[in-house]
């Protein structure tokens, strides 16, 4: 990541003319990049209950390019129900077993950090039955 620094001069007059000069350092902000999470493998639309479900990603830059080592967070129900860290090309995988009729809003997300946005996949429902 490149930084951006500006030198300032600021110059101070004193009383007997004399100047001081001082030599500023400032940073440019940091730009955090913006991330995609791309879904390999959606949760079914059905299951039952004791079915494993599966959902599956990657998580990308803007290039498309996979994003390895970051957190990623499974909500459901719109609360973390696990996580876990994207592989070394960006992928990541989730499953669970259901465990009783509903319906569940499903969804993985990456929250961020210093160098990349965050992003998150479309909610997908998921309604499990006794069947």
């Amino acid at each position: 990541m490149s930084k951006a620094t500006a030198v300032v001069a600021v110059v101070i007059a004193g009383a007997a003319g004399l100047a001081a000069f001082y030599f500023l350092r400032t940073a440019a902000a940091k730009t955090a990049k913006d991330t995609s999470m791309q879904v390999a493998s959606p949760p079914p639309p059905t299951a039952n209950v004791g079915d494993t479900v599966i959902f599956q990603g990657k998580l990308v830059d803007k290039w498309g390019v996979g994003l390895e080592g970051k957190a990623i967070k499974l909500l459901i129900n719109g609360a973390l129900f696990t996580s876990g860290i994207a592989a070394s090309d960006g992928y990541w995988s989730f499953s669970f077993v259901t465990i009783a009729e509903g319906t569940l809003q499903i969804c993985a997300t990456f929250t961020g950090d210093a160098s990349y946005n965050g992003s998150s996949t479309p909610t997908y429902t998921t309604v499990v039955g006794l069947g």
